[in-house]
């Protein structure tokens, strides 16, 4: 009976759960990626999307690229093109890793980056 009883509550959610339909969406450099060479990507609490590649950050926001790249004259951009690690913290900073320059956090207000 109780086993008849699980059965009937937990098969329709199994049902349910499957009938989500996924939809992927194929981006390059012909839509504005910096490099076809995607190491790392992230999901900011805004919804962007972020995609750290061999030559430079890319942030996306669901039709267009913005792109950050290293500019040996700016002291609030990022330290290096390459990006090796993307990670959102629990205050909603971006966290970037790069190849030679080290740690920066992103700055949403100003689209800035802070070294670390």
């Amino acid at each position: 009976m109780f086993r008849s009883l699980i059965s009937i509550v937990i098969f329709p959610i199994i049902i349910l759960a499957q009938t989500d339909d996924v939809q992927f969406e194929y981006l390059s450099v012909d839509d504005g990626l910096s490099s076809s060479f995607v190491i790392c990507i992230a999901q900011d609490h805004s919804g962007f999307m972020w995609f750290g590649t061999a030559n430079g950050l890319n942030k996306y926001d669901g039709y267009t690229f913005t792109t950050f790249k290293h500019n040996p004259f700016d002291t609030t951009g990022l330290n290096d093109n390459i990006i090796y690690a993307l990670c959102v913290d629990q205050s909603g900073y971006l966290w970037i890793g790069t190849g030679t320059g080290g740690l920066n956090r992103y700055d949403p207000g100003t689209e800035s980056f802070i070294k670390r």
